[in-house]
């Protein structure tokens, strides 16, 4: 199912509280972006019930993907802003909301290397998400570390050459998949 499709899955109810979390970190990045404001800290208290999974905070965004998506936030931020000043507007059946919010969602995903499921939607639970695709290993590559417990978590690693003597590290933390 494709994450816009997805998105027209989450109930009335719950767009809301997802469209003020999307919106949220699209604001924060792009007054990061164009040197508004560089303060990006989300605590646990902003985020909404209806995140389904876990959510690794500190979010920490990429500045190369940041600016690789940059133009596309700012077209996003230029659609959502009336539905940000009229929550009235913020209805399912509005594809146009639901297919900008879903394509936000992708973009938020690659720039935060976090995927974000909300309550409805048929696909992988929030949690860290790293996306590696590299030619030639020569060295170590881990995709991802942490010193505590990794709950949950995904790593797609692509490569098409590993030299001798390099190492490729999918995740490392004391304990996978345990409790933190």
């Amino acid at each position: 199912m494709s994450d816009v499709l997805s998105l027209s899955a989450v109930a009335a109810a719950a767009l809301q509280p997802t469209f003020t979390f999307l919106y949220g970190r699209l604001d924060a990045l792009l007054n990061r972006h164009e040197g508004r404001d560089v303060a990006d800290e989300l605590t646990t208290s902003e985020l909404p019930s209806t995140l389904v999974g876990t959510v690794a905070l500190p979010l920490v965004a990429n500045g190369q993907r940041l600016d690789e998506h940059a133009s596309q936030l700012r077209m996003a931020r230029t659609v959502l802003t009336r539905y940000q000043h009229d929550p009235a507007l913020v209805v399912p059946d509005d594809s146009m909301l639901t297919d900008v919010l879903g394509q936000l969602r992708v973009a938020l995903e690659e720039i935060y290397s976090h995927r974000f499921t909300f309550t409805g939607e048929s696909r992988e639970r929030s949690g860290p998400l790293v996306v590696q695709r590299i030619d030639n290993v020569s060295g170590n590559v881990t995709g991802m570390q942490a010193g505590a417990a990794i709950v949950t978590g995904k790593v797609d690693q692509e490569f098409k050459t590993v030299s001798s003597g390099s190492t490729v590290i999918g995740m490392s933390a004391p304990v996978i998949g345990g409790e933190a």
